[in-house]
């Protein structure tokens, strides 16, 4: 286990079961093996009409060597969301290129 353990206050030793150092092996074991198959996921989110930027974190889960992912329902909609917002903004960006300006506009 090589040094992976923090140090306990004696305060916590009655709590603490006579398996303690096992049991946070298999834990630390645990996160290890997942660690290869598990990604974070940060977000950044603009609130309409607001001067703000929403963070946010999410995890991603592979399934398998085709590349499946597995998440929650509420995180996949922000992918989805998103990919519609950005379409319609880049529908608006050709719309707003093909009006013909004026000598007026800027």
């Amino acid at each position: 286990m090589g040094g992976r353990f923090v140090s306990l206050s004696p305060n916590l030793y009655p709590f603490i079961s006579k398996n303690f150092k096992e049991e946070l092996y298999m834990f630390v074991k645990a996160i290890e093996e997942v660690a290869g198959y598990t990604k974070a996921i940060h977000l950044l989110q603009r609130v309409w009409g607001a001067n703000r930027i929403v963070p946010g974190s999410a995890t991603l889960f592979f399934v398998n060597s085709d590349g499946w992912a597995l998440t929650c329902a509420h995180v996949a909609k922000n992918f989805i969301d998103g990919t519609a917002i950005a379409d319609r903004f880049e529908a608006f960006k050709t719309e707003r290129a093909d009006i013909p300006g004026d000598r007026n506009q800027k």
